[in-house]
């Protein structure tokens, strides 16, 4: 299988992405407990997807392709996003195109007010599709994540689920195409 953006807007090639890794995160149930490994597998993962997501947008956004990837630290894959977003928005508005998705949700949100918002997919009211938190995945931030850390009652052990099958990762990257090999890139 394979992801690449194919001329589509960022929003629905992230999407994609996002329901291919959510799917991964619930097929292997792995607990940890060490705060470092944990902090290290989570860095891990996060690479990958950068690298992933990365790899499949169209050539004309290379630029902030290598600019993301010069970064160190870096970035979560959250941030990657909102820069390649702001990119391909401000590429579309240089060449006199129509806005993009991302600057169009930006002027939905503030032409209406949330209550006359309502959801396609999920039926709530307050957000539209392209928001839906149950299409895309819950932020890290939110109640409902998944990646949300879980402290024990009774010691100080912090324990976590990151549900990630890195075999699964790395098998999708391998198959993502002859240009983008998962040998050349630095796990």
């Amino acid at each position: 299988m394979s992801i690449w953006q194919d001329g589509e807007s960022i929003i629905s090639y992230f999407g994609k992405l996002q329901k291919i890794w959510q799917q991964f995160d619930d097929i292997d149930d792995c607990t940890m407990e060490c705060t470092i490994d944990i902090t290290k597998f989570t860095a891990k993962v996060n690479a990958q997807r950068v690298y992933i997501f990365l790899a499949g947008l169209d050539s004309q956004l290379d630029g902030v392709r290598g600019r993301v990837l010069a970064t160190r630290p870096l970035p979560n894959i959250q941030s990657v996003y909102a820069v390649v977003c702001a990119e391909a928005n401000q590429q579309l508005a240089m060449i006199g195109g129509t806005l993009g998705e991302g600057a169009a949700m930006i002027t939905r949100r503030t032409s209406s007010s949330k209550k006359d918002r309502k959801c396609t997919h999920c039926n709530g009211t307050g957000h539209t599709i392209e928001t839906c938190f149950r299409l895309h995945g819950y932020p890290d931030w939110h109640p409902k994540s998944k990646k949300a850390p879980q402290a024990s009652s009774n010691n100080q052990k912090e324990n976590t689920n990151p549900k990630v099958n890195l075999a699964t990762s790395y098998e999708f990257a391998a198959q993502s195409g002859p240009s983008h090999q998962v040998e050349d890139w630095q796990w």
